[in-house]
């Protein structure tokens, strides 16, 4: 029990640093989507844009700890190949400091979905990273190559979304409403997909025994 104990601190310890960074870039993103000095005090034009980006920061926040608990924890402390806690958190960790700047570029809608494919991006390679080099052969997550097919699939779509708006004559088109419809459709669809998909990793049944 005291080697579990002993083995669980410094993760625990390490998701506590994810935490902080995460709830911080929350932060950032509420404070850009409150005006206090309008009589409604919402900015109705970056609301979508918040709702994209908070559905995308759930599954994002509670799939790493589930991805650190699951590899370091749950399946087994023994044979964890030397460094790899700190290489996989630091990963996460740059990842979680990526939704920190979508959060402050959330009022420029073109920024802010660059750093958004490149999230997609940074992640989906972090999965298959994690996958060969994070778990032990013998307990390699699944979990970890379905989120690199959501989010290649995912990426793409916003890549063929923006290319395709920029084609689009500005003039005549209300570009900006397509735009929000689309990354916040994109978003909501890749959560539900990824909820779906990992459902047994993000929830995994109780051990009667």
């Amino acid at each position: 029990m005291s080697k579990y104990f002993d083995a669980e601190r410094p993760i625990r310890h390490l998701q506590s640093l994810y935490t902080v960074v995460a709830g911080l870039a929350l932060t950032v993103a509420m404070t850009n989507l409150i005006d206090q000095n309008q009589e409604i005090p919402i900015r109705l034009s970056v609301l979508p844009y918040f709702f994209a980006y908070l559905f995308t920061l759930v599954p994002f926040y509670h799939g790493a700890l589930r991805h650190l608990d699951k590899t370091y924890l749950e399946d087994s402390v023994k044979n964890i190949k030397s460094g790899a806690l700190m290489a996989d958190w630091g990963l996460l960790f740059l990842e979680s400091c990526l939704f920190l700047g979508m959060a402050l570029l959330l009022q420029h809608p073109v920024s802010f979905s660059y750093i958004f494919i490149f999230l997609l991006v940074f992640d989906m390679l972090w999965g298959f990273f994690a996958h060969l080099a994070f778990s032990q052969q013998s307990k390699r997550q699944k979990a970890d190559v379905k989120w690199s097919i959501i989010n290649i699939v995912t990426s793409i779509s916003l890549i063929a979304v923006l290319v395709f708006l920029d084609a689009i004559d500005n003039t005549n088109k209300p570009i900006e409403t397509y735009r929000w419809i689309m990354i916040l459709s994109i978003s909501t669809v890749r959560t539900i997909w990824d909820y779906s998909w990992c459902r047994d990793f993000y929830f995994p049944q109780l051990d009667d025994n």
